[in-house]
């Protein structure tokens, strides 16, 4: 007969050790056991046993109630997750839910690490685009690309994002049925898929020499529009309800109804307007579109909430062919939009995530015929593209944009008209390190040249 062991007997272990019949060291939230296999741990709930003198009947009657259910994620098995998909959700709640847009509020990141997981176990297609965006994380994070484990992770995202956005193709098609209501799980899935579209513009990290063969942030763009259709539905109910993603959207600096260029009416009068910005103005002060705003800027007496900042980039070039009162109104919104984050990064010197959230709006806030016009490479909607990219510079320190800004206005200059590169010189010289805000008289003639 075999010798007895002498140890405590687990009676409060938890359900996945007394199902393989193996002892549970009761660790909390997570034995060891768990741990070790990368399943979900789970403890039965505590029953509190009442002693009373109460007749035998009312005792059966008070221990039938059935006890209250607890929400709880499903185990691996039932998810389909394999042993890297755990690891992925691992490094997502780790690591990655720190990096994404106002992590550094607590309710943000708490949603981050905390309700975005669990709504992707209730709604499949988020799962995979979170495991898209943890393994490009992930791979962006080692030193070698052509590492093996880089490779394997590589193929782990594009796997991902294909069944995810096989999925979200349907469930956008059916948005606009009536009746359809879109869910905060949809609309977290819209944002993490912009969010990877965006990493894809960073694949190739190193080669930002200006070439011809640039393609726009064509898929970044669209997919920011889809944003604006599921969020401007479901806002107010989300918000009102207090919904799991309501700390995101509520997060400060609010971008939608006016706020991003709010800032400009109540600038003040002491502005940095940029030198050549007055001089483009008197110019082009016959131009009907943008006469009120030329006055604004090289009249000394007008009111300073005339004074726009960017307005160099409506005015250079005016006899642009094909630009209709329609393209220059869309290009009038694009342009003070921008000027909202000018006046954070001049002005208010805005923290980095703030910025960040600023820029990732552009696409969502921005009329929706902008695209077609990058779509068509108008130089004039290039240049203003280039502009929002150079705005965003100094808030790249997270991986997801790290190196973007300086490629992509690169891009943009390698393949602008002659005529349009003096107004782009700047943006590129400040990406690349050898420009300031503060433009000086050789900035002025550029833009003037062009």
């Amino acid at each position: 007969m075999p010798p007895r062991l002498n140890h405590r007997k687990s009676v409060r272990g938890c359900r996945n050790c007394k199902r393989r019949k193996v002892k549970c060291d009761e660790k909390q939230p997570e034995c060891s056991a768990c741990i070790r296999h990368f399943v979900v741990c789970e403890y039965p709930d505590l029953q509190t046993i009442f002693h009373s003198y109460e007749a035998p009947r009312q005792q059966r009657r008070l221990s039938s109630r059935p006890a209250p259910l607890r929400r709880s994620l499903p185990s691996p098995e039932r998810a389909n997750l394999n042993p890297t998909d755990l690891q992925l959700i691992h490094h997502y709640i780790t690591a990655t839910a720190h990096t994404m847009g106002h992590a550094q509020l607590p309710p943000v990141l708490a949603m981050w690490q905390l309700a975005v997981p669990e709504m992707a176990f209730e709604y499949p297609p988020l799962l995979h685009t979170v495991l898209a965006v943890a393994a490009t994380h992930r791979a962006a994070l080692l030193p070698d690309a052509a590492d093996a484990a880089t490779r394997r992770l590589r193929a782990a995202h594009h796997l991902h994002i294909d069944r995810a956005l096989k999925h979200h193709r349907a469930e956008t098609a059916r948005v606009n049925r009536p009746g359809t209501v879109v869910s905060e799980a949809l609309c977290m899935n819209t944002i993490l898929i912009c969010l990877y579209a965006l990493t894809l513009r960073g694949c190739a990290r190193g080669n930002t020499s200006p070439c011809t063969t640039y393609e726009p942030p064509l898929l970044w763009l669209h997919m920011s529009r889809g944003i604006r259709l599921m969020i401007g539905r479901a806002y107010h109910g989300l918000v009102g309800a207090k919904a799991r993603i309501a700390p995101l959207l509520m997060a400060k600096p609010l971008v939608h109804g006016g706020a991003a260029t709010a800032a400009i009416t109540s600038r003040g009068a002491a502005i940095t307007v940029p030198t050549f910005a007055s001089r483009t103005s008197n110019n082009n002060n016959n131009n009907n579109n943008n006469n009120n705003n030329a006055k604004g800027i090289s009249n000394a007496e007008s009111s300073s909430s005339e004074i726009r900042p960017l307005q160099f980039l409506l005015d250079c070039n005016p006899d642009e062919e094909g630009e209709t009162p329609q393209i220059r109104a869309v290009y009038d919104e694009c342009v003070k939009y921008l000027e909202g984050m000018y006046v954070a990064v001049v002005d208010r010197g805005e923290a980095g995530f703030d910025l960040r959230k600023r820029f990732s709006s552009f696409g969502p806030m921005t009329p929706a015929p902008f695209v077609g016009l990058v779509a068509d490479r108008r130089p004039r909607a290039l240049v203003i593209l280039a502009y929002l990219f150079a705005l965003a510079k100094g808030a790249e320190e997270m991986w997801w944009l790290k190196g973007i800004p300086e490629r992509e206005v690169r891009g943009i200059y390698g393949v602008l008209p002659v005529r349009w590169k003096g107004v782009t010189r700047w943006a590129l010289e400040y990406v690349t390190g050898g420009g300031s805000w503060s433009l000086g008289e050789e900035g002025a003639n550029g833009a003037v040249v062009g």
